[in-house]
């Protein structure tokens, strides 16, 4: 599945293809690997709580996993679109709403700005229903790997440049650790 989407973006690159929105997300929202990463800290959490089930379930992409990768997709996007193209990278989801649907890069933002809003409101609601029915540190989980894609793009790109910001969070978790 994944392997999939990195060899459709990598045609997109070397054919210079710029995809529409939707058929671009339809494949970026796979490689961001969100679902993969989650299916695979499920793992490291206590081996009852992780049934086949709730892997089938995290697999099988359920609205808080496709809402939590939207959200990574597009912030991703929007902090790192300028660099990934100076660097030769395929369009990415601002490329691909601005030439489709005519929009400046300020309106593809404040659009991207809303789903990110509406996304949130999608986690929330989620954690809510889920909390009858799956394990707590499995949603946890999910709802913490969404909390850290705001920390990581809060800013600026601190996944792919990590600046003095991302530094002092990173000291502050592990030189520094609040004692509990």
């Amino acid at each position: 599945m994944i392997c999939g989407a990195y060899y459709e973006e990598s045609t997109w690159f070397r054919d210079n293809r710029t995809p529409t929105y939707e058929e671009y997300m339809s494949v970026a929202l796979v490689s961001v690997g969100y679902t993969f990463t989650v299916a695979e800290a499920f793992m490291s959490i206590m081996d009852s709580m992780v049934t086949k089930e709730a892997l089938d379930w995290a697999l099988g992409r359920p609205t808080i996993l496709k809402a939590s990768e939207l959200m990574l997709r597009l912030v991703e996007d929007v902090k790192s679109h300028k660099f990934e193209r100076e660097r030769g990278h395929i369009p990415s989801s601002v490329e691909c709403y601005m030439k489709q649907y005519g929009a400046s890069q300020k309106e593809t933002y404040e659009e991207f700005n809303k789903q990110v809003k509406s996304s949130w409101k999608d986690v929330n609601e989620e954690c809510l229903k889920l909390g009858q029915h799956l394990p707590r540190p499995l949603l946890m989980c999910i709802l913490n790997f969404t909390r850290t894609t705001h920390l990581i793009y809060d800013g600026d790109d601190n996944f792919t440049r990590v600046g003095k910001q991302m530094q002092a969070h990173i000291a502050s978790l592990l030189v520094d650790p609040v004692p509990i």
